[in-house]
């Protein structure tokens, strides 16, 4: 298993900056409607988490250097 560290994970605003991609791209990829099979492997294998309290009308994600990797390629270094 690897060493994971916090920097591993992050929100969607920051997966967006760090691997420059569009903000609106990156949601549309996290549409559990569009999706629905995808989304639900991806939170299986630890790749994406989403969480969104009873209360509340709108959720988080969180996602892993791993998911942005497959779905985008190896982060930019240019950031």
């Amino acid at each position: 298993m690897t060493n994971k560290t916090i920097d591993d994970y992050m929100t969607v605003k920051e997966a967006a900056y760090r691997w420059g991609v569009e903000l609106r791209t990156l949601r549309e990829r996290l549409n559990a409607k569009r999706r629905p099979n995808a989304i639900k492997e991806e939170i299986n294998r630890g790749l994406i988490k989403y969480f969104k309290a009873p209360d509340s009308k709108y959720g988080d994600w969180i996602i892993s250097c791993e998911a942005m990797e497959k779905w985008y390629g190896k982060e930019p270094k240019n950031k």
